[in-house]
């Protein structure tokens, strides 16, 4: 399976893991290690998000990257076509 369809399983399972121990074993939990285990599936959910974002991130960078290079040079061609026509014209002209 691809890892992103089995983060998106996993997600709904993220209810089922809270409510799995629902019986302290050693008595009283601290309330640091509730506050843990309930901030514990909303970091793993941003590293998730952030590790799988990453990758488009990087490629919606590189692909800008190449529409600014693909636009310079389209600019460099106008540029030359337009001194191009400029020649043609002149040459034209002088004919005339």
């Amino acid at each position: 399976m691809k890892p992103l369809t089995t983060g998106l399983l996993a997600i709904p399972l993220f209810p089922l893991l809270a409510q799995a121990d629902t019986q302290a074993t050693s008595g009283d939990t601290s309330t640091l290690a509730n506050l843990f285990w309930g901030i514990l599936p909303f970091v793993i959910l941003v590293l998730f998000f952030f590790i799988f974002l990453r990758k488009p991130m990087n490629r919606s960078r590189q692909l800008q990257a190449d529409y600014k290079l693909h636009m310079e040079r389209q600019v460099q061609h106008m540029e030359r076509v337009e001194q191009s026509l400029d020649r043609m014209v002149k040459a034209i002209e002088k004919k005339d």
